[in-house]
């Protein structure tokens, strides 16, 4: 049995330290495994710290059942430390009905009494799947513990409440914070940014102690999806800092307002550049036309020695490739992205274009031992509160042949109608 320090992490054994090294370093299930059963024959399994750990680990690799079953295991599973990390391994696996029933049955059945990080894992969680319901019930639990003057619970109810889109809520809960931290001014900011109402998103700003970036950020995003680059701009400039996501942010905005020179200017003159600005510049350039300059770019990244393209690449430049019929480029997104069927088709027809029937014959071989097809057509149709998808081709339709019959019908109709016209 371990004594008191070693249960705090203050003396621990060279055993100890060497799983938890172990742990933080563990990415396969297998491993997982092994480090286990070292656990479990150098007899630190008493070990609380090292077993939420190991908890944490088995969560982050979608082993939820092995961990599951050790805690429920545990004769002292209702260590604060040891549940936390449980519900946050069911948190991690987007399992928020399992983290609350665990949550509930806790505290019902066993003396775990929860903590502020127990609330941040459980409010989160909420955020993330929009329970609605379960985040006010966690939040009624937070107020009767008394954890709702505390700034890192609080600021997650305000983030909560925010992506909820229940900003009275959100407001209601910021206001009555004694402390906020620059976490939870962003938080506030970014759900009326999301609701695209940047009167109140700048006045919170204007009122945001030591604005940072991440603040800037969201309120020139905000202002990019609703048009508004005159004061996008203002922002930029008045960035005392300005990072990559800054940069990148405008450029998208200049794109989609099609105002590309002004996004090539600022492309330019980025101190550095990342995959997504050269990808925002090269797919702004096709979104606005210009398949030349988009090639042209993609050229400039292609010989850079500092990025590699990826699928995204692909996607940005497939309309510059399909309009001036760059063939040897629609053989390099085939070879990017070997699952996407639609680069295929795009490349067949391009030799099609070339008549090159020969390359057109192996492509839609490559396309057969691949499983690549083109995608089929579709429409549909609600009549009298029922759905109806029609197929192009298609004669699954149960009432297929009564379709085809009236249809038939109305052709001969309109035909004979075209025919006894005057001129």
């Amino acid at each position: 049995m371990l004594d008191q320090k070693q249960q705090q992490g203050i003396l621990w054994s060279p055993i100890e330290r060497e799983c938890l090294f172990l742990l933080q370093r563990c990415r396969t299930r297998k491993n997982l495994l092994q480090i286990h059963a070292l656990i479990l024959r150098s007899a630190v399994d008493a070990n609380v710290k090292i077993l939420g750990k190991f908890i944490t680990a088995c969560g982050k690799l979608s082993s939820i059942r092995h961990a599951r079953h050790l805690f429920d295991n545990r004769s002292n599973r209702d260590d604060t430390f040891l549940c936390n990390s449980m519900i946050e391994a069911h948190v991690g696996m987007r399992q928020l009905a399992d983290a609350f029933t665990l949550y509930k049955d806790l505290s019902r059945e066993t003396c775990f009494v929860p903590d502020n990080f127990t609330f941040t894992v459980l409010a989160k969680c909420c955020a993330l799947k929009m329970a609605v319901w379960e985040g006010l019930e966690m939040h009624g639990h937070v107020v009767k513990i008394g954890f709702c003057f505390d700034m890192y619970v609080s600021t997650t109810l305000v983030d909560m409440y925010a992506k909820f889109g229940n900003l009275g809520l959100a407001r209601r809960v910021f206001n009555d914070m004694t402390d906020r931290s620059l976490v939870s001014w962003t938080a506030l900011i970014g759900g009326y940014v999301r609701r695209g109402d940047m009167d109140n998103a700048l006045s919170l700003f204007k009122l945001m102690p030591g604005r940072d970036s991440a603040a800037f950020n969201l309120l020139i995003d905000g202002y990019v999806k609703v048009g508004d680059m005159g004061s996008a701009r203002s922002l930029f400039d008045e960035m005392p800092e300005r990072n990559v996501i800054s940069w990148t942010s405008m450029i998208y905005g200049y794109c989609n307002n099609g105002d590309v020179l002004s996004a090539r200017v600022l492309f330019d003159a980025m101190p550095e550049k990342n995959l997504v600005s050269w990808n925002a510049m090269i797919g702004g350039y096709c979104q606005n036309k210009q398949p030349h300059e988009a090639l042209k770019l993609f050229r400039e990244l292609q010989s850079s020695t500092v990025f590699e393209p990826n699928e995204i690449t692909v996607v940005s430049i497939l309309p510059a490739i399909a309009t001036l019929g760059a063939l040897e480029l629609g053989e390099w997104a085939v070879n990017m992205e070997p699952g996407n069927d639609g680069n295929y088709v795009m490349v067949r027809n391009l030799y099609a274009m070339e008549e090159r029937w020969k390359d057109v014959k192996e492509i839609k071989g490559l396309m057969r031992r691949s499983g690549a097809k083109k995608e089929v057509g579709c429409s549909a149709i609600e009549i009298d509160s029922r759905v109806s998808e029609f197929i192009s081709g298609g004669i699954a339709h149960p009432q297929f042949e009564v379709i085809e019959s009236v249809i038939v019908q109305l052709w001969i109709h309109m035909r004979d109608s075209e025919g006894t016209q005057t001129p």
